[in-house]
């Protein structure tokens, strides 16, 4: 897998090394630990599972990243078909809100296909109420050491979700926006959104059987109706 730079912002000075962990060893002592909790969705569609290794990374407002991290737990089969999954992700105690979420995967494996339904990000910095023994006093809130809970506490926000809804590819690494809205002409990941429109062209073509007749997609489109309309047969049978 080629390693991706475009996973580091420049405007950074904290950079990502092949290990997944902040270069800058004077900013390793200043990374919460499983500050965010992640649910990833694996969608239901036939291969969607898959033996690769997947990686994300989230980025904030300021272009300041977390540690870069492989979506894998021990002695354990990692995203597989309509399961979902829970990691956890470290961030510097400056790391503001989420904007982004990059993604990416290699093909190692037998089975390296991966089609990601959504991630769900759940940010667990979020003040806590400290309970006091004296109960004259009012409560305080303990903002586990992060500089940026502490200074933006009024405008705290503890859940983004990003929908993904497509077949990851290695050969793109992934930039999506909190619940992927965009025209298309502002889409962060261009690359891939051209490469899925070529293949839906190369493979949806259209053929007119007779002159005067109207055109038609042939080979995949009729082979998927069967399979759908197989699919809801049983459905049915199973029901009544």
């Amino acid at each position: 897998m080629q390693k991706n730079t475009s996973i580091v912002n420049n405007s950074s000075e904290k950079l990502i090394g092949e290990s997944g962990f902040l270069n800058d060893q004077d900013h390793l002592s200043k990374i919460m630990k499983k500050a965010f909790h992640l649910v990833v969705k694996t969608g239901d569609q036939e291969g969607a599972g898959t033996d690769a290794n997947v990686y994300v990374v989230l980025e904030d407002e300021n272009g300041l990243v977390t540690p870069k991290v492989k979506l894998d737990k021990i002695l354990y089969n990692d995203l597989e078909r309509s399961k979902r999954d829970t990691y956890n992700i470290d961030c510097p105690t400056d790391f503001g809100k989420v904007k982004y979420l990059r993604l990416s995967r290699d093909t190692k494996g037998i089975a390296d296909d991966w089609f990601c339904d959504y991630i769900h990000v759940e940010d667990r910095r979020k003040p806590k109420k400290k309970t006091s023994k004296d109960h004259t006093k009012k409560s305080t809130k303990n903002f586990l050491g992060s500089t940026y809970l502490k200074e933006n506490s009024a405008q705290e926000k503890s859940v983004y979700f990003f929908p993904i809804h497509r077949w990851i590819a290695p050969t793109h690494d992934y930039l999506f926006h909190e619940y992927a809205v965009c025209l298309p002409q502002h889409d962060p990941c261009l690359d891939p959104r051209k490469a899925d429109l070529e293949w839906k062209r190369s493979t949806y073509n259209y053929i007119v059987h007779a002159e005067g007749m109207v055109a038609q997609v042939c080979g995949v489109f009729c082979i998927s109706l069967t399979c759908y309309t197989l699919a809801y047969s049983s459905l049915l049978q199973e029901r009544f």
